[in-house]
């Protein structure tokens, strides 16, 4: 990601993902690097899903989906979900 190689930045999340282990961050990543390459909607059901089986806790998601708002432009969802996060 940081060498803007996005299309190799997701496939390695991917199979970082969809290995055996559990591997939260590596999905976090992969969500967080889709909504900013435009797939947002696809983005936060990946990060609900993540919290919802107990992948990662419930703060970092709403954080991270505030971050993809604020980029949407949609300030007054987003400020909802950064709320959320700091409760």
């Amino acid at each position: 990601v940081g060498q803007g190689r996005w299309v190799d930045a997701e496939h390695a999340f991917e199979r970082a993902a969809a290995t055996l282990y559990d591997l939260p961050q590596a999905v976090h990543n992969l969500a967080a690097m889709r909504a900013f390459t435009g797939d947002t909607e696809g983005a936060r059901a990946m990060l609900e899903s993540l919290v919802g089986r107990g992948g990662a806790p419930q703060p970092i998601a709403d954080a991270t989906i505030g971050a993809i708002l604020i980029a949407e432009g949609r300030r007054d969802e987003a400020a909802f979900y950064l709320q959320r996060s700091l409760e």
